[in-house]
This record gives structure tokens, sequence and C-alpha cells, in this order.
């Protein structure tokens, strides 16, 4: 641990982000939350007048002119200050000669550069962070193969292709940034190649990080009843040599899969740089997955080797997995050979698996110098936010990580943890925070937390009492950024600004280099009003192919459904114009409700449902038939209480009131658990199939897929009742007022 004599250790960030299991179950008694009662304005319905600001504006405690994004402003601000020549005195009147800077450095000004000149803008991040590239991609930006360039674009890659070679430029196709590279079909968005000839290893990159030396730590450990212990660079640095050198020995060769069954450990992020140092493809899960959400995971990427943890534990209870990989290396005929991470610390040896034959488990390789820790629990490696937290490292930072139950044996574990090591950013989904405030815990109370800047958020919507809660009971001087992007692009589409105020329940700011905004069914961009949220522009993060898909149709089913040029992240959203600036998830756009033809979101239901202190979870899902559809509300009632025909009503009412008559459910009945992701994500869209008899297609991935049995009774019950004819807008909401008049019989709730 550190020192008061380290003070590059005390000096460094110290970047948390627990991706821990997301199934809570509490021994406590669960405490009212703080504001049962919410407005419309806190229940996510803003307009540009009434968006509040968080109670202390970032600027008033984090100096913006010492954040990175204010160095990379001067450092572009430096470069472009003399204007160059242009490139050619014929060339296309769309061509400029340099990208202009604004002249005010906001990050709205900053975004809309960034977009408008996108190849100029991903290079200057390329070489603004220092990417180590053995061939230096000089002014190599950009290129689209094949068709799919809209008439104007297509004359500035001609005249780039023809001179490229008397201009020193490589003979390539360029696509410079004026008029933007908006308009593109979805095809093209495939075709574009961001650095063609740049060439990098991600371990590479991660294990150079800048400024760090030998003796700095890397990272910091801990997990439930251990205590923590630490690595430095040095050592990370070596026992990925030595990692590396293990499995070229076992025959793995660039382009290879591994599939890996890990916790959450510095032994992984070891194993993971080892893979990708040698140009492998790295797949990890959790091991509390079931055997056949690891086979389906893994299946199609046909891997060649599986690395797994022999044991896990969650809550204190220790689960071997001998077994399970067993039967997984048999199940995936592609699998070569299985290297077990032991975590006994009194077993120090990674061992092979002889996949010849099946049945036989032989240790084959001592590995002393790579397995010296004591067992310990399952953890967030198959969130893509454990992406994020690995990279970290190559920015300079140290990672805190963390095993086990969030809430294990106590609410404080985590941030006992990140206040002893001086954690100066702490990440964790927005469900985390929610449970803390259910459970009136304030972390702040009990903690100085005198090095904390930053709380990330992200994984589901953070409703604006999520906001008010960290700002009031952890740190009232802190930057809180709600994100949302996706696993597939391992990045955000909506992010923090660090220069700008915090408003409640908003996401801040688009994210530098996205061209995002919220469009409605024609692709036309709207404010102020429910929509998809969409990408304009081809943007370095996105896949480059779905695996297996090689004519890229699913591709373009995913993302580009519609038919246009324009991104669907599968998110529905409203922006809000200045000066209220700012987003909100309102959830999937696949499982937004539409009574009456009105789209509402779920997430609004959600927000004043949850205020109410008999109820601790909710899920809404639409049922239909040809005409119309109607709401069905699944609710999970705290211990202790009871659901009866007045409590349905109150629910009832509190929409009515708080929202509109078209949020009003038709039904609400009581469950005793819902179905949710391994990232906790509420399943709306496989139970929407299911209250609607519709096959569910994923119900693998749910934490509790024995849960949907639960629901069959309902949803008979609710067709019995359920109208065949379409209702008016009117008929809506003259039909609530009677349904809040009158109690409906037990059964229709």
């Amino acid at each position: 641990t550190a020192t008061a004599s380290d003070k590059t250790w005390q000096q460094r960030n110290t970047c948390a982000w627990f991706t821990t299991p997301r199934r809570y179950t509490f021994d406590v008694e669960l405490k009212k939350p703080a504001g049962a009662r919410r407005s419309k304005r806190q229940c996510g319905i803003y307009s540009a007048e009434d968006a509040d600001v968080v109670s202390t504006p970032v600027a008033s405690f984090l100096d913006p002119q010492s954040s990175r994004l204010t160095l990379f402003f001067n450092y572009l601000s430096k470069k472009y200050s003399a204007a160059p020549p242009p490139l050619c005195p014929s060339a296309p009147q769309h061509v400029p000669a340099f990208p202009p800077l604004p002249s005010i450095p906001t990050y709205e000004k900053l975004h809309e550069w960034s977009v408008t000149y996108a190849p100029f803008f991903w290079r200057d991040v390329w070489e603004f962070c220092g990417i180590k590239d053995p061939n230096n991609i000089g002014s190599v930006l950009l290129k689209i193969q094949g068709d799919g360039l809209p008439t104007g674009l297509q004359s500035i890659n001609r005249f780039y292709a023809q001179n490229a070679t008397s201009k020193g430029l490589p003979r390539t196709q360029f696509l410079f940034g004026s008029p933007s590279l908006k308009g593109l079909s979805p095809q093209a968005f495939i075709n574009t190649v961001f650095f063609p000839e740049g060439k990098l290893n991600f371990s590479q990159n991660v294990l150079s990080a800048a400024g760090r030396s030998d003796e700095d730590i890397a990272v910091v450990f801990s997990c439930e009843g251990a205590a923590p212990r630490t690595m430095t660079f040095k050592e990370l640095r070596r026992q990925v040599a030595i990692m590396m050198q293990f499995l070229r020995r076992k025959g793995l060769r660039k382009g290879d899969r591994v599939a890996a069954v890990v916790c959450n450990t510095p032994e992984t992020i070891v194993t993971m740089l080892a893979v990708t140092g040698l140009g492998g493809v790295w797949a990890s899960c959790s091991p509390d997955f079931s055997l056949s959400m690891l086979e389906s995971r893994f299946s199609d990427l046909s891997p060649t080797l599986l690395v797994t943890t022999d044991a896990f534990q969650f809550r204190g209870k220790m689960t071997m997995c001998d077994q399970k990989a067993e039967k997984l290396s048999s199940r995936i005929k592609s699998v070569k050979q299985v290297v077990v991470l032991p975590l006994d610390g009194a077993i120090e040896r990674t061992f092979e698996v002889d996949t010849a034959h099946k049945d036989a488990a032989v240790p084959r390789e001592h590995f002393s110098d790579i397995m010296n820790t004591p067992r310990r629990a399952p953890g967030g490696s198959a969130w893509m936010m454990w992406n994020w937290l690995v990279a970290g490292l190559a920015s300079g930072a140290s990672l805190l990580l963390y095993e086990g139950h969030p809430f294990y044996p106590l609410p404080e574990t985590l941030w006992k943890l990140f206040d002893e090591q001086g954690g100066t950013l702490f990440g964790a989904s927005a469900k985390y925070l929610q449970e803390l405030e259910t459970l009136g815990y304030a972390p702040g109370h009990d903690f100085q937390l005198k090095r904390l800047r930053t709380v990330c958020s992200t994984g589901s919507p953070l409703y604006p009492h999520g906001y008010r809660f960290v700002t009031s009971q952890i740190k009232d001087k802190v930057h809180l950024v709600s994100m949302s992007g996706g696993s597939d692009i391992c990045s955000c589409f909506l992010t923090g600004d660090p220069t700008s105020p915090v408003r409640e329940g908003l996401l801040q700011a688009e994210g530098l280099g996205m061209d995002v905004a919220v469009v409605n069914d024609k692709g036309e961009r709207v404010v102020g009003e429910i929509g998809e949220l969409a990408c304009y522009q081809p943007f370095v993060s996105q896949p480059i192919q779905l695996w297996g898909d090689d004519n890229h149709e699913k591709y373009i089913q995913t993302y580009f459904p519609k038919g246009r040029g324009i991104w669907l992240q599968g998110d529905s959203c409203v922006e809000y114009a200045p000066p209220g600036k700012g987003f909100v998830i309102t959830g999937r756009s696949d499982a937004t409700l539409n009574p009456s033809g009105v789209r509402v979101s779920s997430s609004e239901i959600y927000q004043v449902i949850l205020s109410h202190p008999a109820i601790s979870e909710c899920i809404a899902v639409g049922r239909s038939d040809m005409e119309s559809e109607h709401i069905v509300l699944f609710v999970v009632l705290r211990n202790g209480k009871t659901f009866t025909p007045g409590l349905a009503r109150e629910l009832k009412k509190r929409l009515y009131e708080e929202l509109t008559a078209f949020h009003v459910p038709k039904h609400i009945f009581a469950v005793e658990e819902i179905p949710r992701t391994k990232n906790g994500k509420l399943m709306e869209k496989e139970l929407r199939k299911f209250v609607n008899g519709l096959p569910l297609t994923n119900v693998q991935s749910a934490i509790n897929p024995e849960v949907f049995e639960q629901f069959r009774a309902y949803v008979v019950e609710s067709s019995k009742h359920h109208k065949k004819e379409s209702r008016s807008s009117r008929q809506v909401k003259s039909d609530c007022e009677q349904d809040l008049g009158f109690p409906k019989p037990a059964l229709d709730y």
C-alpha cells in the first residue's frame, strides 16, 4: 500500500471502476429513499428552463484549465496557429487547406469542429495521446473502400487519389472532413477505414504508460475478506512477458481466439495483455455464467485456447469451476488446450488440461511467477467497462480492482478500499448507486474521500434523485459523469464535460468525434421529444464487423435497420437545447411503450414507481394486439409489504398526477423477481415478447432465466381483460380517471 513518502503514488490518478456482479440480495431492512415524491422535472421531463444545476458547479472545485480536455485544445491551437498553404491550387472547392479551430474554446464548439473535420480530429487524438505506431502514420487519415460515397465526396476522393504522389501523400483514397462525412450509405460506413496504414498493439500501448516509473503502482487488488495487495508497473510488465512466453510455447499465434472464464484480478489483466501482445483475440466471461451461456458466447469464435479460473468466491461462498471447464472444453470442439489459473495461494502454478483426451486433466506446466495469489471472487470481466478499466493503464492511471459482492459483508466495502487507497475516480453501475440510496447508506459520512474528483455511472439511466444522492451523500464537490455508449463500440456517444456544470438527470454532452443526434422515425433530428440515439458519421471505435458475418447482412440489420446511412444504437433518448442542454436516456428504443400511439418512456414510469416506499423494483412492458397497446406493470415489494387494490390505485394515481394518463398501466401485478441480464439491465424486450406470446430469443443472457415462468399466470389473466378495440387519446384519459375512482377486481390491478 502507499506510504506518505510515496509522493508519486499520492499524486497520481487512481481509477476504480467496480464491475461487480449484478445480482443483489440484502439481509438488512431496506430504508425509504430520500424524496419519495417526485415532480415532473425530477422524473426526467425537462425543458430548457427547468433543468437545474446540481448543487455545486464543476468549475468551482475542478479547475478546467488543468483538465486533459483543455490541454488537448491548447495542443490543437498551437498546431493550427499558422495556416499552411493549400495542398494544391487546383483542389476542389470543398477541400480545406487546414481545419480552422473555433475562436472560443467551449466544449460545444470543439465538438462541432471534431465532427466537421473528423479525419483531422482522429489523427490529432492519435498524436496527442502518444499512440505507439511502428509505421508512422504521417498524413494517412482515412479511406473509404468501394462504393457508397455521395457525389460531392467522390470528387474529393478522386482529387486526392490523383494528386497523392505529387504532393508527398501516400497513394490511397483520402476523405477530408469538409463538408463532413454525413450522407454516407450503410455500406460506406462499413467500408470506412481510419488510419489504413497505421499499425499498433494494444498491449504495447497499455504497458508503455507515459511518465510512469518501474516502481509506480499499476494495480491495487482486494477481494472478499482479504487485505489489498499491489502490483507495480515493473512487476506487471515482467509477469506479462512470462505469460507471453508460456502462451507462445503452447502454440498461441496471431489471430488465434482465446476464450476466458475468469475473475476480476490482476492475473486476468496479465493474461489478457499477454494474449493481445501476441496478436490473439481475447473474449472473457465471468465464471458465474451458466454452461449454456458460456457455450453460446464462445462457440461462434472457434477459440483454440480456453483460459479458466479454478474457483470463484461470492458472498463468502467458494465455488469450484473444474467440472464446468471440463464440460465447456468438450462442447467447444475447436478448443485444443485449456489453461487453468489456480487461485489458491498454496498452489503456485498454472497448468494445462490435455484436451486430446477430454476425460483427463493433466498438470503440464509450473508457473510459480504468475499465480501467487489467494482465492478470490467472480468479477466484472464480462462487462466492457472492464476493458475500459484496463485501458486506463495507458493514461498512466493506477487501477483499483475488487472481486466479490459489492455489499459483502457491509455496504461500505468498496468505499473503504477506495478511501484507503486515495482513489480519484469511482465508477459503478447506476443500479449500484440506486442500491446505496435504497439502503440509506452515505459513504461521505463514513469516509473523507479527499482525493475523489469524479464519479462515473453507466449501465442504465441514473435518475435525477441519483444525482442528488451522489452530491449530498457521497461528495458535493465532485464531477458526476453519467454516460451512455455500448459494449459493441466500447466507447461513449454521450459523456461528461469537465469544463461545464452538471445538471441533474442530464447526460452532459456528445463525445468528441461522435456526430450524435436524436432522430425521429424519418431520420430527422428532433429536440425536446423522444427519439432514437443516432450517429451520422463513421467513428474509430465502431465494430469492424460482426464475427462470422462476412457479407455484413447482420451488421446492417443491427445498426442500420431502416436502410439509411445513420447509425442507430438502439437507445431511446431526448435531447434538450441550451441553456439546459443535455440528454436523457429513456430506455431501449425497442422497449419504448406506445399506448394509443403515444410514445411513453418506461424510464419515466420507473422513476415515479420506485419513489414509493413499498416498491423495490419494477418493470413495464406493452401488451399489444393488431390495433392497440396497453401497459402492464410488474412490481417487487419490499420486505413486509403487501400488494393490495389500494396500493395499485395509489401507484396509478401517482403516475397520472406526476406524468400523464398515457403513463398509467392497465394492469399492475406483484412478482417475486424481475428478469435482468448479467449486467443488471432490465430485460424489457424479452419480457415484452413473453407477455405477447412470442418466443424468447435471448433468455440465456438472463442472470435469473427461471423467473420468466412466474409471469405466465399474469399474462393469461391480463389477456382476459385485454380490449380488442383501439382507444383514442381522450378515451385513455377517461378510462384512467375512471380506474382511479373505482376499485378493480383483485386480479385486475
